[in-house]
């Protein structure tokens, strides 16, 4: 089922602030757990605010690299012209998604492992 260009736009624009919110609500829900638990443990606390930094980099990460995340349907509709459709465009953004998946998963693994490394 292929719906209309302008519902897309409008259903993308209701779903980037959710998005938003939730990355950063997420970010903050973990950066205050590292807090909570360097306070409990022995962990000094310019590691607690390191690892917190991290986490808050792993939520800007994961927003940043979904925003290149596009649906298939999209990135046949940006492929489509009024002449025709470019198969070079709809490969690039096709290219474009796959990037930013595997930058976003080498990234939350090599900041993870460095806000295990500063707690432990």
């Amino acid at each position: 089922m292929k719906l209309d260009p302008e519902l897309h736009a409008i259903q993308l624009a209701k779903e980037g602030p959710k998005r938003r919110f939730a990355f950063a609500a997420t970010g903050l829900f973990g950066a205050l757990l590292v807090i909570i638990a360097a306070l409990l443990g022995s962990a000094p606390i310019s590691h607690a605010f390191a690892a917190c930094g991290l986490i808050l980099d792993i939520a800007g990460v994961m927003l940043l690299t979904t925003g290149l995340m596009l649906p298939d349907w999209l990135v046949a509709d940006m492929g489509i012209a009024r002449w025709g459709q470019s198969p070079a465009v709809s490969a690039y953004w096709a290219q474009a998604r796959d990037d930013a998946r595997a930058a976003a998963g080498l990234l939350v693994v090599g900041f993870a492992l460095q806000t295990v490394a500063l707690i432990f």
